[in-house]
């Protein structure tokens, strides 16, 4: 289980050249300035949280390329693929107007804008352009992109998003 206060801003995508740089997919859209982080949280799929030092940020065209203490080969590096990485919240910025972390949003009720329930944000995703709402309806989820006009509000001290669904995004 990740530390109290951690989020996750993302995810490594796998090494990098043969001396050890693993990419990075970063869920915050530049908002963190990574060459000020000392230390990460590493989650892989089935195991426990690891903090590695952080020894080295690259800007790409496509992203950021990450080194770690103790990851030297492309081998290694391989082998973070799919981890999620956290950082302490108390290191990121405070969000801009009609901006939210994803970490924000997570637990928020969804309600259409005539007040029925929709469901629950289980989690966020990469959208093609556009980040999507993945919303737990109770039977199934479903996908809401998260753009306006779609998402006509969200209320964090509400614990609420009301959106505007196109016609059939919510049928079952």
């Amino acid at each position: 289980m990740p530390r109290e206060g951690s989020v996750i801003i993302g995810t490594l995508a796998g090494a990098h050249g043969l001396r050890g740089e693993v990419r990075f997919n970063s869920y915050l859209a530049g908002n963190l300035d990574l060459s000020k982080v000392r230390e990460l949280t590493l989650v892989l799929p089935g195991s426990h949280p690891e903090q590695r030092r952080l020894t080295g940020v690259r800007i790409v065209p496509k992203g950021f390329l990450l080194t770690f203490e103790g990851i030297e080969s492309r081998e290694e590096a391989e082998k973070l693929k799919g981890a999620e990485v956290l950082v302490d919240s108390r290191l990121l910025p405070p969000a801009g107007e009609g901006e939210y972390y994803w970490h924000d949003l997570i637990g928020l009720k969804v309600e259409t804008v005539e007040g029925k329930p929709v469901g629950i944000v289980k989690g966020l995703a990469p959208g093609g352009g556009q980040d999507l709402l993945v919303v737990d309806m109770g039977s199934r989820e479903t996908l809401i992109p998260a753009v306006e006009p779609i998402i006509v509000s969200v209320d964090i001290e509400k614990g609420r998003i009301v959106v505007d669904a196109p016609e059939g995004l919510l049928d079952e």
